[in-house]
């Protein structure tokens, strides 16, 4: 196993998000999940490459891209939630819509079970 701890923090950080919005409902708690769902997938990520180095291999493409095409996980629900964060942190962007929030949490967690398995060898 590359690091059970590693593995876990991932999911401890998403029911952080998760307690955001069920704690609250704000549109700031909401935009402070959105940040924190990010940062998991980052942090997933830079695990992931850390023992794989896939973008060496790919250095032309983005991460979700070459993840998809070896067949990991469909980045494009990902990309959607990469491009809400970034209009929330660049764009002044008054993010409030739960649902969706939800639906990124359930996203998230996807992403996490699709990818635990590359951290296990």
């Amino acid at each position: 196993c590359y690091n059970e701890i590693n593995i876990k923090e991932c999911y401890e950080h998403l029911n952080h998000a998760e307690s955001l919005i069920e704690e609250h409902d704000d549109k700031y708690f909401i935009q402070d999940c959105i940040r924190n769902l990010k940062n998991i997938v980052n942090k997933r990520i830079k695990q992931i490459e850390k023992v794989y180095n896939f973008k060496s291999f790919y250095p032309n493409k983005h991460i979700l891209e070459i993840y998809k095409e070896l067949g990991i996980v469909k980045g494009f629900v990902i990309r959607k939630l990469f491009i809400i964060r970034n209009d929330i942190e660049h764009n002044d962007l008054e993010y409030q819509d739960k649902e969706q929030c939800n639906d990124l949490l359930d996203t998230v967690w996807y992403f996490l079970k699709s990818t635990d398995n590359l951290m296990v060898f």
